[in-house]
């Protein structure tokens, strides 16, 4: 009769997977992050949302899917909910990072005049829009110093056009105070 070999530490898929994750964790706090690939980056997000399970495939599945981490990050949520492991925290996580980046892009405009700073515009309006499915009109409202006041959306509509008030424009400027203005509109299609 043969005897059953008991799994040994080494052996265990839970042992393994954990010290990936310790591995991967020391990569994160030691490591030029921007010496990571994408499939990389996009991994070692997922593990803060997905306990203990390996989010290898996944990250590699979300990119076949959406070719940049950049889209990850930034596709619809019933989309991403298709995938088997994604649930609510990864959603919320990648809200949470689009969000956070649009913040901290905008912080970047308050404080200085926007109009001499044509790239960061251009990086915060892509972060804001860029990949939204459907038009939007924003409108970034400036005051005599052309500091940014307030970066509000103006219209939302369908793949191909939007529609406008410019009595509402005009009221929100005049409620501000705004001086000046910079008018924001993507093409999805």
């Amino acid at each position: 009769m043969k005897k059953k070999k008991e799994k040994t530490q080494e052996e265990s898929p839970t042992v393994l997977l954990h010290g990936h994750r310790e591995r991967t964790r020391e990569r994160v706090l030691k490591t030029d992050l921007s010496l990571f690939e994408e499939c990389e980056i996009l991994e070692a997000l997922l593990m803060y949302s997905i306990p203990r399970k390996d989010v290898k495939l996944l990250a590699k599945q979300l990119l076949a899917e959406f070719d940049t981490l950049g889209n990850v990050l930034c596709a619809d949520s019933e989309v991403l909910y298709q995938f088997k492991d994604v649930k609510e925290n990864t959603v919320a996580l990648f809200k949470i990072i689009r969000t956070a980046n649009a913040a901290i892009l905008r912080r970047d405009l308050v404080n200085q005049p926007i109009l001499g700073n044509r790239s960061k515009i251009m990086d915060y309006c892509y972060s804001t829009l860029g990949r939204e499915k459907k038009e939007s009109f924003h409108i970034l409202f400036l005051d005599a110093k052309l500091h940014l006041l307030l970066d509000q959306k103006m219209g939302e509509g369908t793949i191909n056009k939007v529609a406008l008030y410019p009595r509402e424009i005009i009221h929100k400027a005049l409620e501000l105070g705004a001086t000046s203005m910079v008018l924001i509109h993507n093409h999805p299609s």
